[in-house]
């Protein structure tokens, strides 16, 4: 007899793939907050140096940052989440959506098998009936 299927929620790749999902959705949606405060705090590092060059009678030299081109960005994260995401649903797919071994498909082949229409014999019809029957010992 065939069990049901497990619920989708009892697997952790489930879990990783959504969790993951969420992630990629919140760096998408705090994006531009981000990128506002790491421009703040380049600025701030990058105002300590000059001053600090001025300071040692060097020419100050390189654009400040702005909060379209920060030193630091969120794209390393957004890999991250999306090789999780990808390999999590990989898993999920192959311990969840694949078919097990000796599990019936949905296919129609499987429930209409394709009758032998050659002319040849299948090595059962091939062998006289006496021949599966196991010999008996000589002497009894």
């Amino acid at each position: 007899m065939n069990s049901p299927r497990k619920s989708i929620v009892n697997s952790p790749w489930y879990w990783v793939y959504l969790f993951a999902t969420a992630g990629i959705v919140a760096l998408t949606l705090m994006g531009p907050k981000f990128s506002a405060r790491q421009s703040q705090i380049e600025r701030n590092y990058q105002g300590r140096m000059r001053a600090n060059q001025r300071a040692l009678g060097e020419e100050p030299r390189g654009e400040l940052s702005t909060p379209e081109n920060t030193i630091i960005t969120l794209w390393p994260l957004y890999v991250v989440l999306i090789v999780v995401i990808a390999g999590a649903w990989v898993l999920l797919w192959r311990t969840h959506f694949r078919r097990a071994p000796g599990e019936p498909s949905n296919s129609p082949e499987a429930d209409f098998p394709q009758k032998n229409t050659s002319n040849q014999k299948s090595d059962a019809d091939a062998r006289p009936a006496h021949a599966s029957l196991p010999e008996e010992a000589p002497g009894r």
